[in-house]
């Protein structure tokens, strides 16, 4: 890399600037500022917004950030030592690294001798390589960018980690599988392929949520973005959002993908221009039958209680979780549904029956004779409402804690237990519903009580099983990296997910420690000690064969 380009891409990394801020900053001249920010982009390492100049969200510009915090950046990768490191992605000696540099042997010898020096390069007696996995995975990313660009005209690499992600002038010859914008098509919204193309290479079948992913990553302006909102609210039903959202962090852009799915519920945005104002939203979406409403407030969900409380005929109590629970809290403005559980499945059946009066139609319900029956029910003008039986979205039960610390309200007959935010962040983690990582932020900011949240997390492990433990640890770890907050059930949650894989992977055959590392990539010492304790705790059993212990299930 050339230094001034080294100097303007460390300059970014204390957040966007303009041109003209930039070239102050380090000393360029306006004109050659640009020039070198063209450069940067073209590369892939940096991207124009709103206005201003911002590090891309890329594999190769993520890895270079790291080496700049290790390595003295113009030291390192300037003049011909960039070219040295290219050459020893795999181990080369110094006659293999002067042919494919076409420097002279004893200028390689020079440059090997310096970049020994920084601690970059090894030698182990007949080859030099690189010591460092960044600095590995930034210039093996960069030789692949090059080398597609240099084969396919006009193509422009957006993602190269794993795959690459290409846009393309339309009908350019390149390869690749169509995906991003060159599928919505196929998903009932026919924007963004007019005059581009994209690919995904090596060629490979591509799901919605990779198409939907894709597409938020090569968005180029509010409008890109806006209609990849509009593809999932047009295909919500189909979509798997646990899925979507690891893809989207795995891509870098997790925080785009939860403002996307903030702007569907109607909900403040973190960065609202990435994205067209919520009218114009309306608009776009209404072209493609697509109906958006803004979510209802605190008196308008009051209200719907009083009318359903006039309405039965005996006393019912009903515990309410997920947006109302934060409106109540001062944690959220609006929401768009309510949710509700009953524990038995004639309170359901009156409440359900309350709600036809008022208007209400089934849009989901379960299927006759279903023993925790539940359903989605609209309407027209009033918020949605999401009604459960026992378990929630099938997955978790009312425990005692949660009734002991829900807060009550009468409506006529309807007694409604509002669950405390513990209860509601551990719903949210395990029911992964859109926009609830966003609602769980700001319940990890509110300085929860985690010892009632543990309390309640034993209670659910208790009554369901265990399983829904990996889907909390994901989620967890998502939001301890998006707050920077510490979450002190976080290595409990851990330790308990790391023993039922184990338990698990017992019962699927594994016989010994090291069979278990074909299921978990954990330290055998690691998996010794979580063997050890399933096997105190009665979990699993130990039978001693000669000089080895057997792993046999419980």
């Amino acid at each position: 890399m050339k230094k001034k380009a080294i100097r303007v891409f460390q300059s970014l990394l204390r957040g966007p600037a303009t041109v003209r801020e930039i070239a102050n900053e380090v000393g360029l001249s306006y004109p050659a500022a640009a020039v070198t920010i063209k450069d940067l982009i073209k590369e892939g390492l940096c991207e124009r917004k709103n206005g201003q100049v911002v590090i891309r969200h890329s594999a190769k510009a993520q890895a270079l950030i790291k080496v700049l915090s290790r390595y003295r950046g113009e030291e390192l990768l300037g003049g011909n030592r960039e070219k040295v490191l290219g050459a020893i992605t795999s181990p080369k000696t110094v006659k293999e690294i002067a042919g494919l540099t076409r420097l002279s042997e004893q200028t390689v010898y020079r440059l090997l001798r310096e970049l020994k020096g920084m601690l970059a390069v090894g030698f182990d007696g007949k080859k030099y390589f690189l010591r460092d996995e960044d600095l590995k995975a930034f210039l093996e990313q960069k030789l692949m960018d090059a080398r597609t660009a240099g084969e396919e005209t006009g193509v422009v690499i957006l993602h190269s980690n794993g795959f690459t992600l290409k846009r393309a002038p339309k009908g350019a010859r390149t390869r690749g599988a169509p995906t991003a914008f060159s599928r919505f098509a196929e998903y009932g919204v026919d924007y963004g392929a007019e005059n581009r193309d994209f690919f995904i290479d090596p060629p490979r079948e591509v799901g919605l949520e990779e198409i939907l992913v894709h597409a938020l990553l090569a968005s180029e302006n509010s409008l890109d973005r806006t209609m990849c909102a509009v593809l999932y609210l047009k295909n919500r039903g189909r979509i798997d959002l646990a899925r979507t959202r690891r893809l989207a962090r795995t891509l870098g852009i997790l925080d785009r993908w939860l403002d996307l799915e903030s702007l569907c519920r109607g909900a403040p945005l973190r960065r609202p221009e990435d994205f067209l104002p919520w009218q114009e939203f309306v608009e776009k979406a209404a072209v493609y039958g697509v109906e958006v409403s803004p979510p209802g407030g605190l008196e308008e969900v009051y209200g719907v209680f009083q009318r359903v409380g006039e309405k039965i005929k005996r006393k019912i109590s009903a515990y309410c979780f997920g947006g109302t629970t934060l409106m109540l809290a001062g944690l959220k403005e609006r929401t768009k549904d309510i949710d509700l559980a009953v524990e038995r499945a004639e309170d359901f059946q009156e409440i359900s029956g309350a709600l036809g009066e008022l208007g209400y139609r089934s849009r989901a319900s379960a299927p006759a004779g279903e023993p925790e029956p539940s359903d989605v029910l609209v309407h027209p003008e009033l918020p949605r409402i999401d009604l459960f039986t026992g378990r929630i979205c099938r997955a978790l039960g009312i425990t005692r804690s949660m009734r002991e610390s829900a807060r009550k309200s009468c409506f006529g007959n309807l007694e409604v237990n509002f669950l405390p935010l513990e209860a509601v962040l551990l719903l949210k983690a395990v029911t992964g519903r859109e926009g609830d990582l966003s609602d769980m932020e700001a319940i990890i900011r509110s300085k929860i009580d985690w010892r009632l949240f543990e309390r309640i997390y034993w209670e659910e492990i208790e009554s369901v099983g265990g399983q829904f433990c990996f889907t909390l640890l994901e989620a967890l770890e998502i939001l301890q990296e998006r707050t920077q907050a510490r979450i002190p059930a976080l290595r409990r949650v851990f330790r308990h997910c790391l023993e039922e894989g184990v338990r698990l992977a017992v019962e699927m055959g594994a016989r010994s420690v090291p069979e278990l590392k074909r299921y978990l990539d954990f330290p055998e010492m690691t998996l010794r000690r979580a063997v050890m304790s399933l096997a105190r705790g009665g979990k699993i059993r130990l039978i001693r064969r000669g000089r080895r212990l057997e792993l046999l299930p419980a």
